[in-house]
């Protein structure tokens, strides 16, 4: 079980024992939750990975069944949002006892009542199983919970957490998104092109960081109105975006313009392991049509999700994209999941986020 808190503008002294001694009263008998805090998390302020907000990483053992269960914690004005996403048969048996204990564990923890809680127990996966697909509101207000808000160092980001892809916001990309930023910051009066921008997560990093515009393109008119949001949330000034909805094939294919960034952060191209190779040319053709979009010197952030991908065939088909397209380029970032995303050894699934920084070389 990976278990998350998000917690917006305020500092609280966290007690490691009182947390795993509630966790392990909630765990079936015979099992055990093992911690992995940092050093320094007990008796202290904790601003971790999210700014003025924080993240209990690392307790992925009850029920010996890490990653198969979600939490996610989303911090309001009056209290938590929270989502359980559950992806198998087994762990679906726990969620009642889950739905009623978990309003007690925030509140006994952390002092603050839980406003919202909903079950995403829709993904694909669980059709290996045969167990139903659902979504419910256990509690809190339908509206509100598609209109929640995430903040992330200092970007505002608008989330459904009913309606969203998965569980509302893609928080495994933090990392990689926050290295983006310091990176088109050193990029005066940079444009940046954020294909599948879903809500936006790339493209109003940039914005924050001080670029001068961001094309977000996306086929979902409701994840454009997400990046309407987050745009209107954060200030920025509606000449700095422009927004695309359509298929981002199509979109490169007519597009004329050069970028100093491009980011392509597409879902998941590859479905099972038998359709890996057409993955791999689509990923090739995305990355090819890409790099003819950006400028020289500029960076291409490219992105897969799939696990059946491999960061090496990833790295490798990249390199063929840009020698196909007669060019040179420097890796210059290599990036995974964020740290509330724990890769486990014996789970090669875990390992599924590959981000690559390539920066294209001026032509000898």
């Amino acid at each position: 079980m990976r278990i998350m808190f998000l917690k917006k503008a305020q500092k609280a002294v966290y007690d490691v024992a009182e947390i795993e001694k509630l966790l392990n009263s909630y765990a079936s008998p015979g099992t055990r939750v093992e911690e992995n805090f940092p050093d320094d998390f007990e008796g202290s302020p904790v601003e971790h990975v999210l700014g003025d907000q924080m993240m209990l990483n690392g307790l992925d053992h009850i029920m010996e069944a890490p990653a198969i269960i979600r939490k996610i914690f989303w911090a309001s004005e009056n209290g938590y949002d929270a989502v359980i996403q559950s992806n198998t048969a087994g762990m679906d048996l726990m969620l009642t006892r889950l739905t009623e204990r978990l309003p007690v564990l925030i509140e006994r923890v952390f002092q603050v009542s839980l406003r919202g809680l909903v079950l995403r127990c829709d993904s694909a996966v669980r059709r290996l199983e045969a167990v139903e697909s659902f979504r419910k509101v256990v509690c809190g207000d339908p509206t509100a919970l598609t209109r929640v808000e995430v903040q992330e160092e200092g970007v505002r980001y608008a989330a459904d957490l009913v309606g969203g892809q998965k569980t509302g916001f893609f928080l495994d990309q933090r990392a990689n998104r926050i290295q983006f930023g310091a990176l088109v910051r050193e990029i005066p009066y940079a444009r940046v092109l954020d294909l599948f921008c879903c809500s936006g997560g790339w493209g109003l990093r940039a914005l924050k960081a001080g670029v001068a515009h961001v094309t977000f393109v996306d086929k979902s008119r409701d994840a454009l109105g997400l990046v309407e949001r987050g745009l209107a949330a954060n200030g920025f000034a509606p000449e700095r975006a422009e927004l695309h909805c359509g298929d981002v094939f199509d979109f490169l294919a007519r597009e004329p313009d050069s970028y100093d960034a491009v980011v392509a952060d597409p879902p998941a191209f590859v479905k099972s392991r038998k359709n890996l190779p057409q993955a791999i040319k689509a990923y090739q053709k995305l990355s090819r049509m890409a790099w003819r979009r950006l400028k020289p010197g500029g960076v291409l952030f490219a992105c897969s999700c799939s696990h059946h991908l491999a960061e090496g065939d990833f790295l490798n088909l990249q390199a063929d994209a840009v020698a196909k397209e007669h060019g040179l380029a420097h890796l210059i970032y290599r990036g995974g999941p964020a740290q509330d995303h724990p890769v486990l050894l014996s789970m090669p699934e875990t390992s599924y986020l590959k981000c690559l920084g390539i920066r294209k070389l001026e032509a000898a």
